[in-house]
């Protein structure tokens, strides 16, 4: 986790999106099958807004100073998803980035997010037993 104050993407970061969703909508989402499951088989895309890191930094930076900071990547991919089928089952996102934004800042300010070795992926992935397949 990187401090508030530095928001990092790497490029290129207009074609490298992301389709990011609050965390809550998860839960949205799951009551929305548990409603309608049996008559909605298959697979379901769940990505409301599709916007790339910088954009959320940028948005970021509306609510507390920061500079943003690109750094060179030769990383090319792209997450751009649709939900339009979702959407057609008649779900609705109930949050969106932007309240996720706020409420990540409202969780730090209050100490609540705090930069812990277990929020990183890598780090708590190289500590797992590897097992032989």
């Amino acid at each position: 986790m990187r401090h508030p104050r530095q928001a990092h993407d790497d490029p290129p970061a207009e074609p490298a999106d992301a389709a990011y969703r609050h965390h809550q909508s998860s839960d949205h989402r799951f009551h929305h099958f548990l409603d309608h499951g049996a008559r909605l088989p298959g697979i379901f895309n769940a990505g409301f807004e599709n916007i790339s890191i910088l954009e959320i930094a940028r948005r970021v930076t509306c609510h507390v100073p920061a500079e943003i900071v690109v750094t060179p990547s030769n990383d090319p991919r792209s997450y751009r998803v649709s939900s339009k089928k979702l959407q057609a089952t008649g779900f609705a996102p109930q949050h969106t980035v932007e309240d996720a934004i706020v409420e990540i800042i409202a969780a730090y300010r209050d100490g609540r997010l705090r930069d812990e070795e277990a929020h990183y992926n890598i780090k708590t992935m190289k500590k797992l037993p590897l097992r032989a397949a």
